[in-house]
């Protein structure tokens, strides 16, 4: 089981919380953590961070062993998800842009290869028709997920000075 990094979890952590210039530790983390196969980022999010022009970008293009590569059962597992989606009460809208964005593909991958999805994203009580939110299909389908911070503190994370 390894843990793949949602964009959000990064682009956040770069503009809020983990700072290049001022918590180097997180990102010296991930790449331990990476090197040791617990943390990847799948192709489609690195594409999602690849269109920012930033130190984010230049940090994923120098760390390029973070890719992770795709487990055979991807495509039944990108079929599994597709079909949950589309039977559920979303705007067609929000399908389509599903399907067209890293979410989908994070959500198979894990989905595939039994690992757990890190988002920022939350479930609500409530589902929108209008978004199809990552924690949504993982919880049908049985995939774990969890927030940055959960993450951190199950892996006994230390970022100390």
């Amino acid at each position: 089981m390894a843990y793949l990094l949602d964009a959000n979890v990064l682009i956040q952590a770069k503009n809020a919380h983990y700072g290049f210039s001022f918590c180097p530790g997180f990102w010296d983390w991930v790449l331990q953590e990476n090197g040791q196969g617990k943390i990847f980022i799948i192709p489609q999010v690195l594409d999602e961070i690849k269109k920012g022009q930033d130190q984010l970008k230049n940090w994923c293009g120098v760390n390029s062993g973070l890719r992770s590569t795709p487990d055979a059962s991807l495509p039944a597992s990108l079929s599994s998800v597709a079909n949950w989606v589309v039977g559920q009460s979303y705007d067609q809208n929000a399908i389509n842009t599903f399907l067209n964005v890293a979410d989908y593909h994070i959500v198979a991958h894990a989905h595939a290869g039994g690992h757990t999805v890190v988002t920022h994203e939350i479930a609500v009580a409530q589902t929108s028709s209008k978004r199809v939110k990552i924690p949504e299909p993982c919880k049908a389908l049985g995939v774990p997920f969890a927030s940055p911070f959960q993450m951190l503190e199950a892996e006994g994370a230390s970022l100390i000075i």
